[in-house]
C-alpha cells in the first residue's frame, strides 16, 4: 500500500512539474511614435500557437517554456523575434521596416503587385465604401476614383445608380461596367419590364427601378478594385468591354474570435426647391377658373371646368388663402444601418459570419427601402498542397417607390403645377374620391398614398474556390460561382386615378415576376518563378465558362369593379406577356508577364471567346492586350527625396461587346404607332 501511495504522489509531482513548465508571457506593443499598435501578430516559433494585440496594443500568450521564442510582425514594421525569458513580460517597440508589397485584385481574381501593372486601376478601401453612408455599394464609389462617373438617378430610396468608367463606350446604350464579387460576375440590371403591347418608352414613366447592385451590403466590403479601359479588363472578354468593378468581401483572420457591431444614422432633407410664383391664382387671362365640384352625394367634377394654368388674377384680390404645396409635401428622411459580424480563425482555418440591415425612409411620403443580408465566408488549408474557400450571401431587398417622369400620376409633374390657391393636402372628397385641381392630373397626395409601387427581391450569390499547389510556384485554381434572384413587383392605380394606361379612371393593377440565374466557372493554372536574380516570370492560362438565363412575366388587370380590391378576379380586362433569354459563352485565355529588376514589366495576354449571342453555334472572337511599364524610380536611385515614385506605362487592347440575345435575328414584327411624345413610329 505504501508503494502505491509513493507512485501516486510521484505522478502528481510530475504533472505539477509539467504544468509549471508552461510560461505566460504578456506585454504591450507600441510603434516608434509611442502609440499602441492593435493587430500585431504574435506567434510562438515552431508551434501553431498565436495571438494578436488588442486595441490598446496589449497581448497575453502561453508558451511551452522560458526558452521559447516569439515572432512579432506588423504591416509596415520590421518583424522581431524575442525569447520569452523568465520574467513573463515583453514590452516591445516596433520600428518601421521594409514595407510589404502593395498588391491589388485584378481580372479573374488574380492578385498582382500594383507597381507592376501597365494599365490604369484605382483602389477604394472598404472603410471608404462603408463611411460614405450610401445604401448602394455602387453609389458609394462616387468621387472615390478618377475617371469613374457615378450618378444617382433619383432622390428616392432604392433608385437606380448609373456608373460609367471613362465615358460612353457602346452604341447600345449599355455602358455599365462588369460587377464582380469575390471573383464571380454578378448581375447589375435595372429590370424595367414593359407590357408586350406598350408602344411607349417605358423609361419615361412609372417608377425609378433599382439596379441590382443595391443587394450588396457595403459593410461586407474589404476592398474595391476598378479596372479602367480595355487593357485592364480584357481577360473578361466581351463582358469587360466597359471596364470592371471588383468587390472583395471581408474574411476571417487568424487570432482569437472577435465580434464587431456597427450602427449609423443619416438624416435626409430636401436642400432646395425650384422657384415658384406666389401671386397668381388658378385661371387664364386674369380670370379665376378653378375646377368646380357639383353638390349632392355624388360630388363629381362639373364637366369642362377648371384649368391647369396659374394665370388667373392676383390671389390677394380674391381674398383666397395660398398654400406652399411643394414645401409642405416633403418630409425628413432617415436611414439606419446596423451590422454585426462574428469572426474567428487560426493558422489553417477562418470563418466570418455577418448580418446587416439597412432601413431607409425617403423625403417623399411612403417611399422606403429595407434590406437584410447575411454573408458567410470560410477558408480552410487542408495541407501545403491543397486549400479551399467558400462564400455565400443571402439578401432580401424591398422598396416602395413613387411615380415619376412624364406621367399623369408623376409626383413632381403634379406637385409643381398645383396652383397656390389649391390645398393639395386635402386630397379626398367627402365621397372618398380624389380631389383634383385639374381633371387630368392626379393629386400628388392621392398618387402617393393610393397608387403604390412595391417590389421585393430575394437573392443568393455564392462561390467555391479550390487551390492545388502540386509543385513549388505552381497553383491550379478552380472557381465556381452563381448568382440567383427572384423579383416580384406590383403597381396599383386606384379607381379614379389618371395614371392608368387608358386614362379611363377605372383602375389598374400590374404585376411583374423576374427570375435571373447565372453559373460561372473558371479553371486557371498560374506559375510564378524568379528565373534569375534580375528576371521574373509569371504565366497564367485557363478556361472560362459563363451561362446566363433570365425570364420576365408581365400581368395586367384593367377596369376594376370594386375600388380598393386589387385582385385580377376584380378586373374586366386581363393581359399577360413574357420574355425569356438564354445565353452562354466559353473562352480560353493566357497571360504572360516578365519583369526585369522589378522595374520594367511586360505583360502579354489574350482571350478567345465563343458566345451563343451570335447563334446556336456561337462565334469566335479574340481579345488581345499588351502593356509595358517602367518604374523609373526603381532604376534611378539618385532622385530627390520628395520624388517617391514614378512610372511610365503604355498599353494596347482590342475588345468588343456581344449583342443582346436574339438581336441578330431578323424576324418580322408589326409596327406600332406611338404617341408622338417619344419616337413616333415604333418597331
Amino acid at each position: 500500500m505504501k508503494q502505491k501511495w509513493q507512485v501516486f504522489f510521484l505522478f502528481l509531482l510530475l504533472s505539477a512539474t509539467g504544468a509549471f513548465a508552461q510560461t505566460t508571457v504578456k506585454g504591450v506593443i507600441k510603434g516608434d511614435d509611442g502609440v499602441p499598435l492593435p493587430g500585431v501578430i504574435i506567434k510562438v516559433v515552431g508551434t501553431d500557437k498565436g495571438t494578436v494585440t488588442d486595441i490598446n496594443g496589449a497581448y497575453k500568450i502561453d508558451v511551452p517554456s522560458a526558452d521559447s521564442k516569439l515572432l512579432f510582425s506588423y504591416v509596415g514594421m520590421a518583424p522581431q523575434t524575442v525569447a520569452a525569458g523568465a520574467t513573463g513580460q515583453i514590452d516591445l517597440t516596433m520600428k518601421a521596416g521594409v514595407v510589404m508589397k502593395e498588391v491589388i485584385v485584378t481580372a479573374l481574381g488574380v492578385s498582382k503587385e500594383t507597381k507592376a501593372l501597365g494599365y490604369s486601376v484605382s483602389s477604394v478601401s472598404g472603410d471608404a465604401v462603408r463611411e460614405s453612408g450610401e445604401p448602394n455599394a455602387l453609389e458609394a464609389l462616387a468621387a472615390k476614383a478618377p475617371g469613374v462617373q457615378v450618378t444617382g438617378s433619383g432622390g428616392t430610396p432604392g433608385a437606380s445608380v448609373k456608373i460609367q468608367i471613362r465615358g460612353t463606350n457602346s452604341l447600345f446604350l449599355d455602358n455599365t461596367p462588369l460587377i464582380v464579387l469575390d471573383g464571380v460576375p454578378i448581375d447589375n440590371s435595372v429590370n424595367n419590364v414593359s407590357a408586350g403591347d406598350n408602344p411607349y418608352n417605358q423609361n419615361l414613366t412609372g417608377v425609378n427601378e433599382s439596379n441590382r447592385g443595391l443587394d450588396i451590403n457595403p459593410d461586407d466590403i474589404e476592398s474595391v478594385t476598378i479596372l479602367k479601359g480595355a487593357s485592364a479588363a480584357a481577360l473578361y472578354g466581351s463582358k469587360g468591354a466597359n471596364g470592371a468593378i471588383i468587390y472583395t468581401t471581408k474574411r476571417g483572420k487568424a487570432g482569437k474570435m472577435s465580434i464587431t457591431y456597427s450602427s449609423s444614422v443619416a438624416l435626409d432633407q430636401v436642400n432646395k426647391l425650384p422657384a415658384e410664383q406666389t401671386r397668381w391664382a388658378q385661371g387664364d387671362g386674369g380670370n379665376y377658373n378653378p375646377m368646380i365640384y357639383g353638390p349632392g352625394p355624388n360630388y363629381v367634377p362639373v364637366p369642362n371646368t377648371g384649368t391647369g394654368n396659374s394665370w388667373g388674377p392676383l390671389a390677394s384680390s380674391l381674398g383666397l388663402p395660398t398654400y406652399k404645396n411643394a414645401a409642405n409635401y416633403f418630409q425628413n428622411g432617415i436611414t439606419t444601418n446596423n451590422n454585426v459580424a462574428i469572426s474567428a480563425g487560426d493558422d489553417n482555418s477562418s470563418i466570418r459570419l455577418s448580418i446587416g440591415n439597412t432601413s431607409q425612409t425617403g423625403v417623399i411620403p411612403t417611399s422606403k427601402l429595407d434590406r437584410t443580408s447575411v454573408r458567410l465566408n470560410a477558408d480552410h488549408k487542408v495541407n501545403k498542397f491543397f486549400d479551399m474557400s467558400a462564400g455565400v450571401t443571402y439578401s432580401n431587398t424591398s422598396t416602395e417607390k413613387p411615380q415619376n417622369g412624364s406621367n399623369l400620376s408623376g409626383t413632381m409633374l403634379s406637385l409643381l403645377r398645383t396652383p397656390i390657391t389649391f390645398n393639395a393636402a386635402q386630397y379626398m372628397n367627402p365621397n372618398s374620391t380624389q380631389r383634383q385641381y385639374y381633371p387630368y392630373y392626379d393629386n400628388v397626395y392621392f398618387s402617393t398614398y393610393d397608387n403604390p409601387f412595391t417590389d421585393q427581391t430575394n437573392r443568393v450569390m455564392g462561390n467555391l474556390v479550390f487551390n492545388i499547389h502540386p509543385i513549388n510556384n505552381l497553383t491550379i485554381t478552380s472557381r465556381t460561382g452563381t448568382d440567383v434572384y427572384h423579383t416580384t413587383n406590383q403597381q396599383i392605380f386606384a379607381v379614379g386615378s389618371a395614371g392608368d394606361d387608358l386614362t379611363d379612371f377605372l383602375g389598374q393593377v400590374n404585376r411583374t415576376n423576374i427570375d435571373y440565374r447565372n453559373v460561372y466557372q473558371d479553371l486557371l493554372a498560374k506559375y510564378d518563378k524568379q528565373l534569375t536574380e534580375d528576371i521574373g516570370l509569371n504565366v497564367m492560362g485557363g478556361y472560362n465558362f459563363f451561362y446566363e438565363e433570365s425570364s420576365s412575366e408581365f400581368e395586367r388587370g384593367r377596369q376594376l369593379a370594386i375600388p380598393g380590391f386589387y385582385n385580377f378576379s376584380n378586373a374586366a380586362s386581363l393581359y399577360t406577356s413574357d420574355l425569356d433569354s438564354y445565353v452562354h459563352s466559353q473562352a480560353i485565355l493566357a497571360d504572360v508577364s516578365v519583369d526585369y529588376k522589378r522595374s520594367i514589366y511586360l505583360d502579354l495576354a489574350g482571350r478567345n471567346e465563343w458566345s451563343t449571342a451570335f447563334g446556336v453555334n456561337g462565334k469566335s472572337f479574340f481579345y488581345p492586350k499588351a502593356d509595358l511599364s517602367w518604374v523609373f524610380s526603381e532604376t534611378f536611385k539618385t532622385l530627390p527625396k520628395w520624388f517617391s515614385f514614378g512610372k511610365l506605362r503604355a498599353s494596347f487592347a482590342s475588345v468588343g461587346k456581344a449583342p443582346s440575345p436574339y438581336s441578330t435575328l431578323t424576324n418580322p414584327a408589326t409596327p406600332v404607332i406611338a404617341d408622338g411624345w417619344t419616337n413616333g413610329l415604333s418597331f
